[in-house]
């Protein structure tokens, strides 16, 4: 029973990331535009992370504990799954998408972000998994901006997704 149970621990997090893997790399590999790459990524990411949010997590929070062999797959499969995100952030910025930023940095941030959503999202909760990546996407690509005197209301309605 241990060795059943050891072996399906390290399972998941390979069967997590090829799912990943899987689903993003048709959206890289398309021709829309950079932006709207990161978009459906950012889309695609948390859909798959809330469907499969048991899978995820054992992913991400047990890595530590895997098999020296497997962590190395596991941790290679997941660089090249960051690598992804790494070259369209980067595509963003050559688009003039983004300001110049360090693409390392964004990309951690984006998936610090995402990642975060395994410790407090509820398939029973008001807000689903679109949702939340169009908020998502909507910080990731506007930020915080303060609204100021000369800014239109209009302006903030748009920031919060209320006119496209």
């Amino acid at each position: 029973m241990r060795r059943e149970r050891k072996k399906l621990a390290e399972e998941i997090p390979r069967r997590s990331m090829l799912q990943s893997l899987e689903a993003i790399e048709p959206i890289v590999h398309s021709p829309l535009r950079s932006d709207l790459k990161l978009r459906k990524m950012i889309e695609t990411h948390i859909i798959n992370l809330t469907q499969n949010i048991d899978g995820h997590g054992t992913m991400l929070k047990e890595l530590r504990s895997l098999s020296p062999r497997n962590k190395r797959e596991i941790i290679k499969l997941r660089d090249r799954y960051e690598a992804f995100f790494r070259k369209i952030i980067a595509d963003c910025v050559k688009g003039k998408f983004y300001r110049p930023i360090n693409v390392k940095m964004a990309n951690f941030a984006l998936l610090g972000m995402m990642n975060w959503l395994m410790q407090w999202f509820s398939g029973n909760g008001p807000m689903k998994s679109k949702d939340i990546a169009r908020i998502y996407s909507d910080l990731f690509f506007k930020g915080l901006p303060r609204r100021d005197r000369n800014s239109k209301k209009g302006d903030l309605n748009r920031l919060n997704g209320n006119i496209n």
